[in-house]
């Protein structure tokens, strides 16, 4: 039996319902890889949006480009069925469209 929360035996992960042991749980069985107590079923954890990362570079240097920014999943991670995250993982905008017209 483990004596950590992770089910994991000689390296590799522990089948379902296997028994375990943890500090804190006496007599409990592997579900998803992590011991939990008998008669317990853990609930899943949505995951969360992360920060938008910085504007990546333009694709052109002039006369209008694009530019994209990007975000993960992972604040927190969905776990144990929790629900992926819904909405944008990437956004785009224009960049370099300044135009400068010389006037006679």
């Amino acid at each position: 039996m483990s004596k950590s929360n992770r089910c994991i035996t000689s390296s590799i992960p522990a089948a379902e319902g296997t028994i375990c042991q943890t500090n804190t749980i006496e007599k409990g069985w592997c579900f998803k890889r992590v011991c939990v107590a008998y008669g317990t079923r853990p609930e899943g954890v949505d995951g969360g949006w992360g920060l938008w990362s910085t504007w990546g570079e333009c694709s052109r240097t002039c006369g209008g480009g694009v530019t994209s920014s990007v975000r993960h999943c992972d604040s927190p991670r969905p776990t144990i069925g929790g629900k992926y995250c819904l909405g944008e993982r990437k956004r785009f905008r224009s960049c370099n469209i300044d135009v400068s017209f010389a006037q006679s």
